[in-house]
């Protein structure tokens, strides 16, 4: 956007919010690919998979609970 002069650089650095969010967006993905890296994830997904499956839920069973939660917090989250 800097060479196609859609902005200036005083652009740029007058956009403190956009900066920060950049700085803390990067921050999260450099963390979960080292989770994923270490294994973390993989290691979550193997025991709430067993004990997803341990308590009697199925597959269809776990989406709809996460979909019911999904709904129900955004649906709070509008009442506010």
């Amino acid at each position: 956007m800097l060479i196609s002069g859609v902005l200036s650089f005083g652009e740029v650095l007058a956009e403190k919010a956009a900066r920060n969010t950049l700085v803390w967006f990067s921050a999260l993905v450099i963390m979960a690919s080292l989770l994923g890296k270490l294994g973390v994830t993989q290691f979550l997904a193997e025991v709430l998979g067993e004990f997803a499956f341990n308590i009697g839920f199925g597959e269809i069973s776990i989406m709809m609970f996460l979909s019911l939660i999904f709904y129900i917090r955004i649906i709070f989250l509008h009442l506010l």
